[in-house]
C-alpha cells in the first residue's frame, strides 16, 4: 500500500490556546487565537505531518481449500468441497487534532490520555466458510446431483487508537469492539436429467427438473457500549442495541424444463420455475430460446424471458445510528416507524422481461459474425 502525508499549513494552529493564567482556551471560529491568548508552547514541537493517509488499507490474508471425491459403485459418486479463509485490515483514519478535542468536542479529559492528539485505525477481522458435499449418479434412467451446501460470512469492526469524546479519560477505553456483521445460507438441492426418444424429434427430448430449499439469516450485532453511546468511538461508531437485529428467510423453489431439436435446424428450450419466499410469497418465472438455421452458415435466435430477483435480508434490515457535534444521524431500516414517517415504503422484489434477437452468421471457417438485439424491462 501507498503512503501519503498531508503536511498541515505553516500557523495553522494544532492546539488549543493558552490564557494569561495558563489555562487552556478554545480557539475561535477559522483557527483564530481568542482575545488574550497566546499560542499553546506545544506548537513549537508539533507534527506537521501527523494526518497519514493510506491510499489502500493494509492486510494479511490466510486461506484453505478442499477438494475431494469418492466413487460409491458403479453408477454413484461422492463429491465434497470446502474453503475456509481468515482476513484482517487496517486502514488509517484522518487525524483528531487537539485543538479540535477541546473546542469542537469540548472533550478536556480526552488530552490526558492524547495530549498531541491522535490517529484512529479501523480494523476489520472477516471470516469466510464454503462448504458444499453430494453424491451424483445414475438412477432408473436419470442423472441425478443431490447437494447441500453452506456458507457463513462474518465481519468484526474494531476502532484502535481513538476515544470516545463522551466519555471520561482516563479510565476510558482507546480501542472499541464496534460491532459484527454476520451472514448464513444453507442450500439443499436436487437436479435431475434425461433424454427421451421421440419419434417426431430429430434429437433426443432432454428433460431437467429439480428442487432447491434455502435458509439465509442476516445478523448485526452490537459493540461493546463505549463504542456508541455518545459520541460514539472517534472514526467508526459502533453498532448499538437499537441497531442490532437477526432476519430469517426461507425459500423453496422447483423447476422443470425441456429442449430438443424439433426438426434439423430448429432447436427449442423451455423451462420454468416457481419460487415461494416467506417473506415475499410465490412468483413463477420462465424461460423460451429458440433457433433456426435457414442453411448451414446462416441462423437466427430468440430468447423471452422473466426473472425476479428478492431484496437482500441486508439491503431490508441494514441500520445504524452515528453523532457528531451537530448531532444524531441514523440511517433507518426501510420498514422503521422513522422511515416511514418520512416516506420509506418496503422494499420489493426486482422483477423483470427480457427480449432477445439475433442472427449468426459462418460463411468460412475463418469468419464468424454474432449479431443480438435485447431489452429489458
Amino acid at each position: 500500500h501507498a503512503i501519503r502525508t498531508r503536511r498541515y499549513i505553516d500557523g495553522y494552529l494544532s492546539y488549543p490556546a493558552v490564557d494569561a493564567n495558563g489555562n487552556l482556551v478554545a480557539l475561535r471560529p477559522n483557527n483564530q487565537l481568542p482575545a488574550g491568548a497566546t499560542p499553546n508552547p506545544a506548537e513549537a514541537t508539533r507534527d506537521a505531518e501527523a494526518n497519514t493517509i493510506l491510499s489502500s488499507p493494509s492486510y494479511s490474508l490466510k486461506s484453505f481449500a478442499l477438494n475431494a471425491g469418492h466413487g460409491l459403485g458403479e453408477n454413484a459418486q461422492f463429491y465434497a468441497t470446502a474453503t475456509a479463509s481468515d482476513r484482517s485490515a487496517q486502514a488509517i483514519q484522518n487525524f483528531r487534532l487537539p485543538a479540535t478535542i477541546f473546542t469542537t468536542y469540548k472533550a478536556p479529559s480526552v488530552l490526558s490520555v492524547w495530549p498531541d492528539g491522535f490517529l484512529p485505525v479501523l480494523e476489520t477481522k472477516e471470516k469466510q466458510y464454503t462448504g458444499s458435499a453430494g453424491v451424483k449418479g445414475q438412477l432408473a434412467g436419470w442423472d441425478y446431483d443431490a447437494s447441500l451446501t453452506g456458507n457463513r460470512s462474518t465481519v468484526r469492526t474494531y476502532t484502535r487508537n481513538s476515544a470516545n469524546f463522551s466519555l471520561p479519560y482516563p479510565g476510558s477505553p482507546t480501542d472499541f469492539y464496534d460491532g459484527k456483521l454476520d451472514y448464513q445460507q444453507g442450500i439443499a438441492n436436487l437436479d435431475l436429467r434425461r433424454g427421451f426418444e421421440v419419434a417426431a424429434l430429430a434429437s433426443p427430448l432432454e428433460v431437467s427438473a429439480g428442487a432447491e430449499y434455502q435458509h439465509e439469516q442476516y445478523e448485526r450485532g452490537a459493540g461493546q457500549w463505549e463504542s456508541y453511546t455518545g459520541f460514539g468511538a472517534a472514526a467508526f461508531v459502533g453498532y448499538s442495541t437499537a441497531d442490532a437485529v437477526k432476519a430469517t428467510r426461507n425459500s423453496k423453489a422447483v423447476y422443470v424444463g425441456a429442449a430438443s431439436n424439433i426438426t434439423s435446424r430448429w432447436y427449442l428450450d423451455a423451462a420454468a420455475r416457481w419460487e415461494d419466499h416467506s417473506d415475499f410469497g410465490s412468483v413463477s418465472t420462465g424461460r423460451l430460446t429458440t433457433r433456426f438455421d435457414f442453411t448451414d452458415a446462416l441462423g437466427v435466435r430468440a430468447t423471452v424471458s422473466n426473472g425476479f430477483h428478492a431484496p437482500s435480508l441486508g439491503a431490508q434490515f441494514y441500520q445504524a445510528t452515528g453523532s457528531c457535534p451537530c448531532g444524531t444521524t441514523l440511517v433507518a431500516q426501510v420498514s422503521s416507524p422513522a422511515a416511514v414517517a418520512l416516506g420509506a415504503t418496503p422494499l420489493k422484489p426486482e422483477k423483470a422481461s427480457n427480449y432477445s434477437l439475433g442472427v449468426t452468421w459462418d460463411p468460412s471457417p475463418a469468419f464468424h459474425l454474432a449479431v443480438d438485439a435485447y431489452q429489458i424491462d
